[in-house]
């Protein structure tokens, strides 16, 4: 299935401040820097999308 036009896939974890507010913002728990960091930088891949404005985008809403 092709991704929408408004949305690009990227390789690689988005920015950690990004990570952290839709962890926050989805309902799971509440991380500071260092862990999210870690998930990031311990994670052996990883992808997410931003729109075409290359804004972040929560793909559930």
């Amino acid at each position: 299935m092709p991704l929408h036009r408004d949305y690009r896939l990227l390789d690689g974890p988005p920015p950690v401040a990004d990570y952290l507010r839709l962890r926050l913002e989805s309902g799971l728990s509440p991380e500071n820097g260092a862990p999210g960091s870690g998930a990031l930088t311990g994670s052996w891949t990883f992808r997410h999308v931003v729109d075409t404005a290359g804004g972040l985008r929560d793909p559930h809403g």
